[in-house]
């Protein structure tokens, strides 16, 4: 859900950002943004799922009963003809089945978390993530047709949708049961990369018309997703063995930390009230601004997962996905 969630930002940034005449090649930066927070959404929505049924499968039993989850697909693909009928015939009630599939997925979503919750419904859960995410995506696509969005912009959210898509199941597909949880910390890191992208594509798509509550999101999308990204790289270096498992202990490290929170906290003062420095543009001081958030979340998060021992990855990926 909160790859689909990054994904649904890239998808909008690619249906609204593009020029006069845009091919499939992204030609500005909030474009580009979004093409890259696309592609990395759709390999960790591929692979992610597909990872979870791994991990699932692990503890199914030989006597459990048979589940025929492929009958799901059927109200799935029912729902998802409707939404694509109610399109292609133009219907003038169009953005209301879009809402409604919306909110089907939000519904969907919701009961894969509480799934997810039980061993009993774990995979049922599974199930109806995939449903929920296809609505979002599916919803969103007709936001896009709603907003005007041209032919060019849905091809290129099918080639990279389908690109990433199929590299996120080659790769969980290589995976064996040992390398599961590192595999999992590994796509975590891309929804980190994601949001960040997502967040700077928003930025420079509409920089000088955001109002205080769009900042706001766009700064702290860039500081979670720095924190997430790095932090999610390091924990899978730990889980490899590719880095050592004991926790790293520099000298005064909480102040270190204290130091870095201040910083950003600095930055989005900054950010949100570039008249603050007064000798430098108001650009000049947000792009600046968000640029430092960018690195210093970024190290925040290598520091703090590199303090932490590596039995305890598996605590850190599910805190840094939350």
């Amino acid at each position: 859900a909160i790859s689909g969630m990054t994904a649904v930002g890239g998808m909008l940034l690619l249906g609204s950002h593009a020029t006069e005449g845009a091919g499939l090649i992204p030609d500005t930066p909030a474009h580009w943004m979004g093409a890259v927070a696309t592609a990395l959404s759709f390999i960790n929505i591929a692979g992610g799922f597909l990872v979870s049924a791994k991990m699932l499968d692990l503890f199914r039993r030989p006597t459990d009963p048979d589940e025929y989850f492929e009958f799901y697909s059927i109200p799935t693909a029912a729902v998802l003809a409707g939404i694509a009928g109610a399109g292609f015939l133009g219907m003038d009630n169009f953005g209301s089945v879009s809402g409604a599939v919306g909110i089907a997925s939000s519904i969907c979503c919701i009961a894969a978390i509480a799934g997810l919750a039980n061993q009993e419904t774990a995979r049922t859960g599974n199930v109806l993530g995939m449903a929920g995410v296809t609505f979002g995506l599916a919803a969103t696509a007709a936001d896009m047709s709603l907003e005007g969005a041209g032919l060019e912009a849905f091809e290129q959210v099918g080639l990279l949708g389908g690109l990433g898509a199929g590299v996120g199941t080659v790769l969980a597909s290589g995976v064996g049961p040992t390398e599961l949880p590192q595999t999992v910390a590994a796509f975590h890191s891309l929804v980190g990369l994601a949001a960040m992208a997502g967040a700077a594509g928003e930025y420079f798509g509409n920089a000088g018309d955001l109002d205080i509550g769009t900042m706001i999101a766009i700064y702290l999308a860039t500081f979670i997703g720095g924190i997430t990204a790095t932090g999610s790289m390091v924990a899978f270096g730990k889980l490899s063995a590719m880095l050592g498992s004991a926790p790293l202990q520099l000298p005064g490290r909480d102040q270190l930390n204290l130091g870095m929170l201040t910083a950003c906290g600095l930055g989005m003062a900054a950010f949100l009230n570039p008249d603050l420095i007064s000798s430098l543009d108001a650009d000049t001081v947000q792009l600046g601004s968000l640029g430092v958030v960018a690195l210093v979340s970024s190290l925040m998060g290598v520091h703090l997962t590199a303090s932490i021992g590596g039995a305890d990855m598996p605590v850190v990926i599910t805190v840094l996905n939350s």
